[in-house]
């Protein structure tokens, strides 16, 4: 075919087609021909670097900052054949077994043994192959956390559609032919605005058949048919909603039996994820023991949940007292602070009524290394049970710390403690309709920073009703 392209067009074939910004541009299925490059640079600088004499330390800094460094940005993108990673680590170990001038000598010691942490007698060299695994799973990370990027909207343009929900059928292409992926049935009625979403069925979570040879023709119908549907049946993470995904609703076993079962599948995949992360594998006995506990007390607190449910069902709601309101709008500022050398965390929060009168005031010592975004959160969260516990909503809270305001809207993304916090400052503000969160200066809440900067933040935690402490009460009486 190529001899034929180039004939026809008068053109000779190129037997390389160069690269782009240091990468290949094409990539065959010789990917060893192809890669070639990168062990030919190696065996030129391992050339230049056998005529000079130095010592074990000198060339352990050489192999791990530049030797081990050089194959890393092809790496970071390609899958490099196992063959070369194998011979790369060669190279490698030539060149520390051997003496100046001559790649020869014992090699004493095999590259696996030399690959572990110097404190199980190696000396930490990368396993290349598995290094460039790891950067491969940081590229699928970042799509996996960062969707809006040009990367992972060109991939999910070419390689998905994902749940359906934002792919039209008419004007995007998403049947599975490379020729053609584009629908090719006529429009029986007006309907642009159709999505993928719209022929699945919300009951069996299938294509809906009737309305795919109702809308398509023959060969749309066949193409839509073989996409797989990625959408589970349900639309929350419910544990009886998984026993029903995974074990189905006509199987005849009763929902406890099921419960377990899905339970004790749970818990040997986190014996698994135990034994492959942290190199432990509980027993059989101590694994089932787990389970047990892990199942007494979810039932306990489900059969808690379903009654404290059932009693708010029969009680009538009662008329507000005079002690028992809150106020419907109010405004709360939080901050966080560090005591002594040791970076040891507080925080404080002040709550003003709608007309600024002092309604309460807390502070309090947290579990927190020196870290301010995360003490910051801390404090959010702490403010913010409090007015949950207390009654209040339809606020507005006040924080001096930008990072805070913006990582709520980005939560998810956040794979850490601090994200876990601020999930649950989200939950927190959901539960309370109308709370609104603001940022604000330092002047203006510096109320709230001498709360988490006294000294009996640390001590343990208070709380103040109806009148400020007497620390706050001139700052306080500014504010009114």
């Amino acid at each position: 075919m190529r001899e034929l392209v180039s004939g026809a067009l008068a053109v000779a074939q190129a037997e390389d087609f160069g690269k782009y910004l240091g990468l290949p541009s094409v990539v065959g299925k010789n990917r060893r021909a192809v890669f070639a490059y990168v062990e030919q640079k190696l065996r030129q600088r391992f050339g230049s670097w056998n005529k000079r004499l130095l010592s074990k330390a000198g060339k352990e800094v050489l192999l791990k900052s530049v030797a081990q460094a050089m194959p890393t940005y092809t790496m970071s993108i390609y899958l490099l054949p196992s063959s070369l990673c194998v011979s790369l680590e060669r190279l490698m170990n030539r060149y520390w077994w051997g003496r100046a001038g001559d790649e020869g000598g014992i090699h004493w010691l095999a590259w696996d043994r030399m690959c572990k942490p110097k404190k199980f007698g190696g000396m930490r060299f990368k396993r290349l192959r598995e290094f460039n695994l790891a950067l491969l799973g940081k590229q699928g990370w970042r799509l996996l956390t960062n969707p809006c990027s040009l990367m992972a909207r060109v991939f999910k343009a070419r390689r998905r559609i994902g749940n359906g929900s934002l792919t039209k059928i008419w004007t995007i292409p998403w049947l599975p032919d490379a020729h053609n992926p584009y629908v090719e049935s006529d429009q029986i009625f007006n309907n642009q605005s159709l999505l993928v979403l719209d022929l699945i069925s919300a009951h069996t979570g299938r294509w809906n058949g009737d309305l795919l040879h109702q809308l398509f023709n023959p060969r749309d119908v066949m193409l839509i048919s073989q996409l797989p549907i990625q959408i589970p049946s349900f639309a929350n993470r419910s544990f009886l909603q998984w026993s029903e995904e995974w074990l189905g609703g006509t199987s005849g076993i009763g929902a406890d039996v099921q419960g377990r079962i899905c339970g004790i599948l749970h818990a040997i995949w986190t014996a698994r994820n135990s034994a492959v992360w942290e190199g432990c594998m509980p027993t059989p006995c101590s694994l089932l023991r787990r389970f047990s506990a892990a199942w007494t007390t979810w039932t306990e607190c489900e059969q808690r949940r379903q009654q404290a449910c059932s009693r708010n069902s029969i009680l009538q709601p009662t008329p507000p007292t005079a002690t028992s309101q809150v106020p419907m709008s109010y405004r709360c500022y939080g901050d966080a602070g560090f005591h002594g050398t040791n970076h040891s965390a507080a925080f404080g929060f002040i709550v003003l009524d709608g007309d600024s009168s002092f309604v309460a005031a807390a502070n309090g010592s947290l579990s927190c290394q020196y870290d301010p975004p995360l003490a910051e959160a801390m404090a959010l969260c702490e403010a913010l049970s409090w007015l949950k516990d207390n009654g209040y909503s339809g606020g507005r809270l006040y924080t001096d710390s930008s990072v805070l305001v913006s990582g709520l809207e980005c939560a998810c993304s956040f794979r850490n403690y601090f994200g876990f916090i601020l999930l649950s400052c989200n939950r927190l503000i959901n539960a309370m309709p109308g709370t609104l969160f603001c940022f604000v200066n330092m002047e203006a809440n510096h109320v709230a920073h001498s709360l988490s900067k006294h000294v009996s933040a640390v001590a343990g935690r208070y709380v103040w009703r109806d009148f400020p402490p007497a620390f706050i009460q001139p700052l306080v009486a500014n504010i009114i």
